[in-house]
């Protein structure tokens, strides 16, 4: 078909051609710069929303940091206030804790003869006192100190004495 054409029609179809390639370049060129436009919209709003973002999480992280001071502060005020409470709470555990641990302890009878003896002489010496309860000597020393710790008798060397 193109070989029985002449010089100019081939011309005239070569620019025919030659202007729809020009139309369709212009055409994708205008969507490209479109899509330039777009993209370009998209990353300045994503930027502007980013702003916010970081201005959000700075005042959530004050509001945080406010929060935490405020929980520290009642919890020390609470501490100041419970901590004198606490205390006696547990010093009265301790002591139940002691007397049923007493009332169990089945030395708690030897413990007993032992500050018996001691304030029927008044003065004894650990030796002795071991020997009258059939005891051993360390026995004997460990529960004089618990007695002595109690405030019911005085250890002045190897003698227990009456308070």
């Amino acid at each position: 078909m193109d070989l029985f054409l002449t010089k100019d029609e081939k011309i005239e179809a070569l620019e025919k051609r030659i202007q729809a390639l020009e139309r369709r370049t212009d055409r994708n060129i205008a969507t490209l710069n479109e899509s330039f436009l777009t993209f370009q919209d998209v990353i300045i709003g994503m930027q502007k929303e980013n702003t916010e973002i970081k201005k959000d999480r700075d005042f959530l992280l004050e509001r945080y940091k406010e929060v935490i001071r405020r929980i520290d502060e009642k919890t020390n005020i609470s501490r100041g206030i419970f901590a004198p409470v606490k205390n006696e709470i547990k010093e009265s555990a301790n002591l139940i804790r002691d007397i049923v641990l007493e009332d169990l302890d089945p030395e708690r009878k030897n413990i007993d003869d032992l500050f018996e003896l001691v304030m029927k002489s008044r003065k004894m010496d650990i030796k002795s006192a071991a020997r009258k309860l059939a005891i051993s000597e360390e026995q004997t020393k460990i529960w004089a100190d618990k007695l002595q710790n109690k405030g019911l008798i005085k250890i002045n060397g190897n003698t227990m004495t009456k308070t």
